[in-house]
Formats: C-alpha cells, sequence, structure tokens
C-alpha cells in the first residue's frame, strides 16, 4: 500500500459495493449513493434523538 493511499477496512457487502461505485463517478449511481447516505443519516438522527429522551 502506497503512503498516500488511504485503507479500507470493508465490515458488510453494501460498504464494498458503495466503495465501488464512488470512482466511476456516474451520476445515476452517485445519486443513488447520496440518497442511501442521506437515508442513513435521517435513520441515524431519529434513533439519535429517541436515545437523548430518554
Amino acid at each position: 500500500m502506497l503512503s498516500t493511499t488511504p485503507d479500507l477496512m470493508i465490515v458488510h457487502p453494501d460498504n464494498a459495493a458503495q466503495l465501488a461505485v464512488r470512482p466511476l463517478n456516474r451520476p445515476r449511481l452517485r445519486e443513488q449513493l447520496s440518497q442511501e447516505i442521506q437515508q442513513t443519516k435521517a435513520k441515524l438522527r431519529a434513533a439519535d434523538s429517541k436515545f437523548r429522551v430518554m
């Protein structure tokens, strides 16, 4: 591994697919990935707000 190349550890297969899509820079794939990221963020915010209420 080159010193200027970031290394990654893939835990879930979905993450590997998302990582593979990023360098392709295809608008449709980029939009789908962006939507999935936004959905994940929304779920995390909702879970966080429920936790804070407790």
